[in-house]
């Protein structure tokens, strides 16, 4: 498995991960889907039963780990150097790609999100280490976060990119304040 265990993740899972973040993906962009099966993943990565199993527990580990995978590529893309970049950077992929977040918005169970959180908190907290902030400072700034892009897909992406990136900013910047 990819991040849920606590061994080293190779470069053979991160292909992995990566090929199956490509099919989910792919076949969560058509349109919204409602219902979603093992079954319909494994006809999609034309891969066994099996094969799901032997990397997933279920749908929610599939999902949880495929956002985890996301949120890790974003932030350690080599093209956006400071944290306001990276974070802007994740708000288009959200936007572009809104069909597929909305639908594993829709189709995840609650629990992911402290997985997802978690993968978060851990990208800001490599690119804050040299910063006044305490790891608590940084989990409140990273949840924060993470609600403001939780309610901006659950409200079908009524405000913009901007208006999303400024909030996210000013949350940033109030906790930034609040630590000095």
């Amino acid at each position: 498995m990819y991040f849920t265990t606590t061994r080293r993740k190779t470069r053979k899972d991160r292909i992995h991960i990566q090929f199956f973040a490509q099919v989910l993906k792919k076949d969560l962009s058509q349109g919204t889907v409602y219902k979603y099966s093992v079954q319909r993943f494994c006809e999609a990565a034309n891969i066994c039963r099996g094969t799901f199993y032997r990397n997933f527990k279920n749908l929610n580990d599939l999902f949880s780990q495929v956002l985890q995978f996301e949120i890790n590529s974003c932030f350690n893309n080599p093209q956006s150097s400071t944290l306001h970049k990276k974070a802007h950077n994740l708000l288009i992929e959200i936007e572009t790609n809104a069909t597929y977040y909305r639908n594993v918005h829709s189709l995840a169970s609650s629990q992911i999100r402290t997985q997802v959180d978690q993968a978060l908190f851990r990208e800001m907290q490599k690119l804050l280490f040299n910063s006044n902030l305490s790891n608590k400072h940084i989990q409140s700034i990273s949840s924060l976060i993470l609600i403001r892009i939780l309610d901006w897909i659950a409200h079908d992406y009524q405000d913009n990119v901007i208006t999303v990136y400024t909030d996210v900013e000013c949350l940033f910047l109030h906790h930034i304040k609040k630590s000095c």
